[in-house]
């Protein structure tokens, strides 16, 4: 009996304490409207007190308001904007009347509407934060007048005092200029999103029209009737002036870099200056050792060309994923680019042929180019494209025969093989007046060859720098980096950064210049978004990818830990090659599955279902292979 009287208390307290808690917890989450809103909030001891206290929190609200959003200033950069949007309807406007290089022209237009659009977001985020500070003020101050309405209705049967009629009255006057500050701050800003709302409609509207323009060009490209090269028609457009009149007024709707391109981008053009000038310097600085290896050879002969070729690689995505890059200036950095890719591909390629046709590339390029910014008259653009093809038929043939007898590798004769024909086609294409697909072709084929050859270059020196890396510096002295071994790592790390820059950069450049997509951001989504649906999962390249990069990231981080382990850690320890052997077995056995159950959780696998499995193993293992596991280890 003293055992219950002792724990019947305890059990009961126990049975109602979570009753208790639930009670108070639900009265500390009392509406905090309900709380401010009950008259007993308000004692006679605090009714002046909190009256001088709203005196204050006005003067706080005044600061506020006058250190908030600046409206001149926000004004000013949506006059900004809208004077760029008539220049850029304008610039639409002359490209519908227009009958040439139409669609590069579209595609940089509506570059520029992307940049509008993002620099409006950039301007409207301060505006909808000023308005959602205002609401916030404005419903704690309605919450004042409510309390301070409801006491003074409540005290009016009580009698009384003139002291505390005068503090009400002060309060409810502070309380009204608050208010009315609020109201006219929050229709000004009001105001001024609206007038952003029309900019934005403005953006939208010039955004779809481009849209629909582009998706005509593309379309019309195989069906464009252009009179043929060898007609009358196409004869008679050199005999009137206009075409000549047209090639001088072409300079003339050129875009060059203004001072809103040097704002925006000016950090750009300073990193690729700072960039070029540290390669530069840095190869001059090293250039016995670069003489001496076999990778860095032809960059220590050409360090000017080197840096120039550097500095515009490290920028050339920014470039693409930027937006409202003037014409003049991507001709400029093709010119730089394509001037030192031929000096350096010349210090590298031991053929003459070679050199020959990376030059021969390289000039066509900057003068299709140029034609193109110019605006140069399409009877004359036609010449050129009919002609550098039939040019590049003629190189193709006889290099085939030369790579041939020079016994160079079968992928360069198969792309010679191939070469030929493609020109043939441009050049029938010309010759038969459908010049959009003959243009499109030509253009995309030359730029593309031209953007594989540089990434081609550019791995070669992202190789010459990992040997440098692990031939240079402390991490040498390691076991790891004698013999083979430096050659593995710097092999197995190259291949990996170059199926990166092949599946992130490159193979989405290469849709862009072909017109599959508009940007280099959206061709890079697109390509990682492409796969199959296996029942609720999606597997895409993206997924792919990243289940590549972890399994090959597994197997080399298990090399390099079975490299330490056997020649380096365990060696020390004096411990037996068989053992050290083993316990590097194991360690790779682990550092695969772990890579392994990675890769399955990427691709979408819960790892508890493949608990359960190992589980049912590891019951399979206890039953009826014991003698094969413990052989095993």
């Amino acid at each position: 009996m003293k055992r219950i009287r002792f724990t019947l208390p305890l059990v009961i307290l126990l049975i109602l304490s979570p009753m208790i808690t639930l009670a108070q917890s639900q009265g500390e989450h009392k509406p905090a409207e309900e709380q401010a809103a009950s008259p007993a909030a308000l004692d006679l001891a605090d009714i002046v007190p909190l009256a001088t206290e709203l005196t204050g929190r006005l003067a706080e609200l005044k600061k506020k308001l006058q250190g908030g959003l600046n409206i001149e200033t926000v004004e000013k950069q949506y006059d900004g904007s809208k004077d760029r949007l008539q220049e850029l309807a304008g610039q639409l406007e002359r490209l519908r009347q227009s009958q040439k290089y139409k669609y590069n022209r579209l595609v940089e237009l509506k570059g520029a509407i992307d940049q509008e659009s993002k620099s409006y977001d950039v301007i409207g985020q301060p505006i909808r934060k000023a308005i959602r500070e205002l609401e916030n003020w404005r419903k704690v101050w309605l919450s004042d007048k409510k309390r301070w309405d409801e006491w003074q209705s409540s005290q009016q049967k009580d009698g009384d005092f003139e002291q505390l009629r005068t503090a009400v009255e002060k309060a409810n006057k502070t309380i009204t200029t608050a208010l009315e500050q609020i109201h006219s701050r929050m229709g000004a800003v009001l105001a001024l999103q609206e007038r952003g709302g029309s900019l934005q409609d403005q953006i939208s509207t010039l955004d779809v029209e481009l849209s629909a323009l582009i998706v005509n060009e593309k379309r019309s490209t195989l069906f464009d009737e252009s009179p043929p090269m060898l007609s009358a028609q196409f004869f008679a457009s050199f005999k009137s002036g206009e075409i000549w009149s047209a090639a001088i007024q072409g300079p003339d709707e050129i875009t060059w870099p203004d001072s809103r391109f040097f704002a925006r981008h000016g950090w750009i053009v300073l990193l690729q200056v700072v960039l070029t000038l540290l390669v530069t310097i840095s190869t001059f600085r090293n250039r016995r050792f670069l003489d001496q290896s076999a990778r860095w050879k032809f960059f220590a002969a050409r360090p000017i060309s080197g840096g120039l070729f550097v500095g515009y690689m490290s920028t050339v995505v920014i470039y693409g994923v930027m937006d409202g890059v003037p014409e003049t200036w991507n001709l400029a950095e093709w010119m730089v680019a394509a001037i030192a890719f031929a000096r350096l591909m010349g210090s590298l390629s031991d053929t003459p042929w070679k050199r020959q046709f990376i030059n021969g590339l390289m000039i066509v390029l900057i003068a299709a180019l140029a034609m193109e910014m110019l605006s140069f008259p399409i009877p004359l653009y036609r010449l050129f494209t009919a002609a550098a093809a039939l040019v590049g038929l003629i190189f193709c043939w006889r290099l085939t025969g030369a790579s041939m007898r020079d016994q160079v590798t079968s992928r360069y004769r198969w792309l010679l093989r191939l070469g030929a024909p493609f020109f043939l086609v441009i050049f029938l294409a010309e010759l038969w007046g459908n010049r959009l697909l003959a243009s499109h072709l030509f253009a995309a084929s030359i730029r593309s060859l031209a953007t594989v050859m540089a990434f081609i270059l550019l791995m070669v020196m992202i190789r010459g720098a990992l040997e440098w890396l692990f031939k240079n510096t402390p991490l040498r002295q390691t076991s790891v980096m004698t013999g083979d071994d430096t050659e593995n790592i710097i092999d197995r790390l190259a291949h990996l950064i170059d199926l990166a820059i092949v599946g992130l950069v490159l193979l989405p450049a290469i849709l862009v210049i072909w017109g599959v997509y508009d940007n280099l951001v959206g061709a890079t989504k697109g390509l990682l978004a492409l796969g199959v649906n296996l029942g609720s999962q999606r597997i895409t390249v993206g997924l792919l990818l990243g289940v590549g990069g972890i399994v090959y990231g597994s197997f080399f981080i298990s090399w390099i830990l079975q490299t330490l382990l056997v020649d380096e850690a365990l060696f020390k320890q004096r411990v037996e090659k068989g053992v050290r052997l083993s316990i590097a077995r194991l360690v790779n056995y682990a550092v695969l599955l772990i890579g392994f159950l990675l890769a399955l959780s990427t691709l979408g696998f819960e790892i508890s279902k493949i608990t359960i499995l190992l589980s049912a193993l590891g019951v399979g293992i206890g039953f009826g292979l014991q003698g094969i596991v413990n052989n095993f280890v």
